[in-house]
């Protein structure tokens, strides 16, 4: 679900010019889908999966302290 998210992200917003033909490269992944056991097939640049990727990270770092914050409720009461 998170990749789905950070892939939204990453289309919603306009290509960065390659900085070399290596970042021109386009590379498929097949990416889980909620709720099936099929896959999606994404093709993007290397430049598009690295960005992917930072945006994912970023996103992280931002919610993740305040899933940390919360406190943990009362276990084994029904």
């Amino acid at each position: 679900m998170l990749a789905s998210l950070a892939l939204v992200l990453a289309l919603n917003q306009p290509a960065a010019v390659p900085a070399s033909a290596a970042d021109a490269q386009v590379v498929c992944e097949n990416l889980p889908r909620s709720g099936s056991r099929l896959t999606n097939r994404v093709c993007l640049t290397r430049a598009d999966w690295a960005a992917l990727k930072t945006q994912a990270e970023e996103w992280r770092a931002h919610n993740r302290p305040m899933i940390d914050r919360r406190r943990p409720g009362p276990v084994g009461r029904g």
